[in-house]
């Protein structure tokens, strides 16, 4: 770190002669006449004078100090470990330990030369020292690293970064294709010669299956190199195989073998899919796959109509059909000849007020049997008709004018939940759909989850919103093009998963029957991973159901296997969420019990803890990504015994570090020191005329 200063006035310097002229005149005309102290000390006096004056007069000009600090950053390389366990499987301790001290070894040599060494594994997370470190991660997402570093280490003094890993990734994207900015060397470890083996490699089914019938149960086995006349594939529930078959297929073939499975019982049950093993398989544990499946005896019927064809009906089908518990239908009266005759728990209708009027029996359909509605309103709607046709807002429009809104969503909302990450989503990255420009006016018990953001402008019009207390349930989209929102989304994230659940929950609320209970319990997702923790919500109103805090809430885990655990938690504002790690894969039923309002309430649900296995599937080294991901960002390839020589590389390099200024300005007046002279000056004229006999 170094400092250089400069002294600045706010005024010409050659006004510090006029201000030494008028310390000089001042002290000469104080001092000229004779005194009763000696010589020498009227010329002190005379000196003093003349140097307080002179310093008080240069402070009337103003003077500062230019500060300027400059701050030297150190070189940064990562050095990152692959530690989940296809690595460990590759590689045996001795191996593993060997490959933990060279890196080790590599950071010494680099922090020696004055580099920031940052060590980290595969979670992103700081570490020590390599050595040690448990290779227990189930999956392998090389490109979140990637990303992360991306955000983490820009505009700083960035080396380069060095992964040591087998190259497989079984999680996000292929690194290779990222446009990482720094260079990137890889060091290869593992085997890549492919081992003999039997791999379920991928199990297809449906989700939820309907009581009495049969649901498809696709089994995917990849041989590896093992010559077999056949293998036998079964289906287990309940420790007894219910269906087998017998699959013919040599080495190196990809083979299939589909079951059609009766669902009999209700509820979630647990089915094993396994693959007969081999005396010639060095990997057992990747020759089973345990599905859960939830049998339920009907779907809810949706229907999303519209006037004209338009490509937000493949957006919303696309979302609403990822919960398998939906059937969801299209209406396009350009297309479609008879409207459908079904009773739906929910038609979501795409400018249905237009001048044509092509959705005017659906929409005296949906009146007269009470549906629930979801009202996408876009630039074809008649504003006058849709205020009167509706209950939940009015439209007065300025000169049939519009506006370019943005989504911004209402941290206030609570009829369903939405992650924080999600939330960020929609308000960074969704494009400017057209509402009508006006003055809007929602009714009393209106909930509204977007609102309308005009450039960095909240503004206080709703966008997205929905009805509270009255029955049938309506929502109310303002703006046509929420495909782009979709498309948006993917391309900045690789998924859909915002605008899914934006959707999906929105259709949830409006197809559900009434819920009059006081007290819920209930967990975020159906389906977990054993790496991942499970979320319980809880919701807790009075009589009047305006949400209460502080309830003592019981919760009671029973396992497949009829253990039981208990454990209690307390509810709070902002913190209505209770969090278990470590719970082992298999079904899982939970009742909940609480005092509400002088009442026992009770909930109770059931989900699945599904076991992550990614890494047993594919344990044969890929090289080629690492080749890949190295020479597209600038880097270079190691194999492992070639440590020495990547060592020696890295060491020779001679990146350069980062130099950070920052500029202050300091008046000098504002210093301590400044005071104390002028003080000081002072005092001495005092007491040496003191002294003297004078004042």
């Amino acid at each position: 770190m170094t400092e250089n200063n400069n002294l600045l006035f706010e005024h010409s310097p050659w006004w510090i002669l006029a201000c030494c002229a008028l310390g000089l005149l001042y002290a000469f005309l104080l001092y000229q006449k004779k005194s009763t102290w000696s010589t020498l000390t009227n010329r002190i006096l005379f000196s003093i004078r003349f140097l307080l004056v002179s310093f008080l007069a240069i402070l009337l000009l103003s003077p500062f100090l230019r500060l300027v600090l400059n701050q030297v950053e150190e070189p940064i390389f990562v050095l990152a470990l692959d530690n989940s366990t296809s690595v460990a499987s590759g590689l045996d301790s001795t191996q593993l330990l060997a490959v933990s001290r060279q890196v080790d070894q590599l950071a010494a040599a680099l922090g020696a030369k004055d580099i920031t060494v940052e060590r980290r594994n595969l979670n992103n997370e700081d570490l020590s020292k390599f050595e040690g470190t448990p290779f227990d991660q189930k999956t392998t997402d090389l490109s979140t690293l990637l990303r992360e570093w991306q955000t983490e280490f820009e505009g700083r003094a960035f080396a380069g970064a060095l992964i040591v890993s087998d190259g497989i990734y079984n999680k996000g994207m292929a690194p290779q294709y990222l446009n990482f900015t720094g260079k990137v060397y890889t060091l290869g470890v593992g085997d890549t010669i492919p081992v003999k083996d039997l791999i379920l490699n991928n199990v297809q089914f449906n989700k939820i299956a309907y009581q009495g019938n049969l649901f498809p149960v696709r089994a995917e086995i990849i041989n590896q190199g093992i010559e077999t006349g056949e293998l036998e594939v079964s289906i287990l529930k309940d420790g007894k195989i219910i269906s087998t078959q017998r699959i013919k297929g040599g080495g190196g073939e990809l083979l299939n073998a589909d079951f059609q499975v009766p669902a009999e019982q209700k509820g979630l049950q647990h089915y094993v899919v396994q693959v007969s093993t081999h005396p010639e398989e060095t990997i057992l544990s990747n020759n089973r796959q345990d599905i859960y499946i939830d049998i339920v005896e009907g779907k809810e019927k949706i229907l999303i109509a519209s006037g004209a064809p338009h490509p937000d009906i493949k957006a919303l089908k696309a979302a609403i059909s990822k919960n398998e518990n939906y059937e969801v239908k299209t209406y396009v009266p350009m297309v479609d000849k008879e409207l459908p005759t079904d009773v739906f728990d929910l038609v979501i209708l795409i400018s249905p007020f237009e001048r044509q009027r092509r959705l005017a029996a659906l929409l005296e359909r949906v009146k007269n049997e009470n549906m629930s509605a979801w009202y996408v309103l876009g630039s074809t709607t008649l504003w006058a008709e849709a205020n009167n046709q509706n209950t939940l807002f009015k439209v007065e429009r300025t000169r049939n004018e519009s506006d370019q809104v943005r989504p911004a969503y209402n941290d206030a909302f609570q009829l369903f939940t939405f992650e924080s990450e999600w939330k960020g989503i929609v308000n960074s990255y969704y494009t400017p759909v057209t509402v009508p420009y006006g003055d809007y006016q929602i009714s009393g018990g209106v909930a509204v989850a977007l609102f309308q953001k005009v450039g960095a402008i909240t503004t206080p019009r709703p966008m997205w919103f929905f009805s509270q207390n009255q029955l049938p349930k309506q929502a109310v989209t303002l703006g046509e093009g929420l495909w782009q929102w979709r498309m948006q989304e993917y391309s900045r994230t690789d998924n859909y998963v915002a605008f899914d659940n934006l959707v999906l929950k929105t259709a949830q609320y409006l197809s559900s029957k009434e819920d009059k209970r006081k007290f819920r319990v209930y967990t975020t997702k159906t389906e977990f991973f054993d790496n991942e923790q499970i979320i319980f919500q809880t919701e807790t109103y009075n009589d009047v159901f305006e949400p209460v805090y502080g309830t003592e809430v019981e919760l009671k885990l029973t396992y497949a296997d009829g253990s039981v655990t208990n454990y209690n938690y307390t509810t709070a504002p902002g913190n209505t969420r209770f969090r278990l790690n470590g719970l082992k894969d298999g079904i899982y039923k939970f009742e909940a019990s609480a005092m509400v309002n002088g009442n026992r309430e009770l909930a109770s649900g059931q989900f699945t803890i599904r076991k992550l296995d990614l890494e047993n599937l594919q344990l044969t080294a890929n090289f080629n990504v690492l080749r890949e991901l190295s020479a597209s960002t600038g880097g270079k390839f190691y194999a492992a015994n070639q440590v020495d020589a990547m060592i020696a590389d890295l060491t020779a390099l001679q990146p350069k570090g980062r130099i950070y200024s920052s500029e202050n300005y300091l008046p000098i007046i504002h210093l301590w020191w400044i005071f104390t002279i002028l003080l000081v000056l002072l005092s001495a004229e005092w007491f040496t005329r003191k002294y003297s006999g004078s004042y």
